[in-house]
């Protein structure tokens, strides 16, 4: 399994069993200006090493980039709790997903909307 297909993997079990908000899925245009929460996603391979000298099993390592977008501080925290309970311990084709860094918090003027950003860190199963 490489990079690519983590992603896809990845955007599909978001895709499959998330309906909290609408997705700003990473590298598309995205209009909010109609919309009062939503969460940003983007699948971020971090590192791949060689577990052989031949290089035939490889490990990886990466991170979810996750950030929520509401009107109020207790929305966003509501909406963060289902996406980490959505990915909490899950396996995904051959990737565990593991530990979540809570990275910022906040409000955001310009769109008058309270933000949290975190990663969901995930690791190759062996």
């Amino acid at each position: 399994m490489g990079l690519l297909q983590s992603k896809k993997d990845f955007e599909q079990f978001l895709y499959d069993n998330y309906s909290e908000t609408d997705v700003h899925w990473a590298g598309t245009k995205f209009d909010v200006s109609n919309k009062t929460e939503w969460i940003y996603f983007e699948y971020v391979g971090a590192s791949v090493s060689s577990l052989s000298l031949n290089d035939v099993n490889k490990s990886y390592k990466g991170y979810l980039d996750i950030s929520v977008y509401a009107e109020t501080r207790f929305r966003v925290n509501e909406i963060a709790d289902i996406v980490i309970d959505l990915f909490d311990g899950k396996k995904i084709s051959n990737m565990f997903v593991r530990d979540v860094e809570i990275l910022s918090t906040g409000t955001i003027i310009d769109i008058n909307k309270s933000y949290i950003d975190f990663n969901i860190n995930i690791a190759t199963t062996k």
